[in-house]
């Protein structure tokens, strides 16, 4: 919505400022050179995670394997602070790193546990795990060896007692 109301700055700047359409007391509509600015920094801000969305809500498309790695390129490239960006900037791009690890519940905790991390892992694409650091790198490799033990045991479990039962149904 920002993007098109940037697009259509010198018309609608036109309309407002234009007396036939306005009335003295509307005048005040029009927005200041400062809330353009705004308007378009936050549009900038806000385009990756415009992509990032569409691209995890397709269909055809969505992996669980690509959620954490789609959002630490986000954070890491899109959504880190700058020197030479507005206070507007600044602001909002810590309030969406805060709120992405708040609602994606992205913290040590998530590493030792987490599908979107285990899918990751077991994907070609991602199993090198570059979006981690070494420590949650590592802990992601002991977690999927660990539910890979977990899962051999279980399945080997479940070949004795098959093999169990067929032997109480012959004998």
């Amino acid at each position: 919505m920002l993007e098109h109301l940037l697009e259509q700055r010198w018309p609608v700047t036109a309309v407002l400022s234009d007396p036939s359409y306005t009335g003295k007391n509307e005048r005040s509509l029009d927005l200041t050179t400062a809330q353009w600015n705004m308007a378009e920094d936050i549009s900038n801000v806000l385009k990756p995670m415009v992509t990032l969305t569409e691209l995890l809500s397709e269909e055809d498309n969505a992996s669980l394997s690509v959620t954490i790695p789609m959002l630490a390129n986000l954070k890491r490239r899109h959504l880190a602070i700058a020197e030479d960006d507005s206070p507007t900037t600044k602001s909002l791009k810590a309030k969406l790193v805060e709120e992405i690890d708040h609602r994606w519940q992205i913290n040590d905790r998530l590493f030792e546990s987490s599908l979107y991390v285990q899918a990751a892992v077991v994907d070609p694409r991602f199993k090198l795990l570059p979006f981690l650091d070494d420590g949650k790198r590592d802990k992601a490799y002991i977690c999927i060896s660990q539910l890979a033990d977990r899962l051999n045991a279980h399945s080997g479990q479940s070949k004795a007692s098959c093999g169990r039962e067929k032997h109480n149904v012959v004998g």
